[in-house]
């Protein structure tokens, strides 16, 4: 929401801060989503590349779990933005 308001840095820092919460659990999924999460923020502020890297963190989250919908979501996601996996 505050992304899509225009307000990108406290965006980015609150998703940054949910990042640095879920990357050190054992909880693949979260973490697939919270990089996801980032990667729609980073496209919103304008940086295309940075959205790619979160959306390749997320890929590797959701294929280590073996999460074959939300894995989908996110090459289409990568594939939409001009960038494969």
């Amino acid at each position: 929401m505050l992304a899509h308001r225009g307000e990108h840095e406290r965006a980015l820092e609150l998703v940054r801060e949910a990042v640095a919460l879920v990357t050190p659990t054992d909880y693949l999924v979260l973490r697939g989503e919270t990089y996801a999460d980032l990667a729609e923020v980073l496209l919103v502020a304008g940086d295309t590349d940075g959205a790619a890297n979160a959306l390749r963190q997320s890929l590797r989250n959701f294929e280590e779990k073996q999460a074959i919908a939300p894995a989908t979501r996110v090459r289409d996601r990568l594939s939409a933005v001009g960038a494969g996996p």
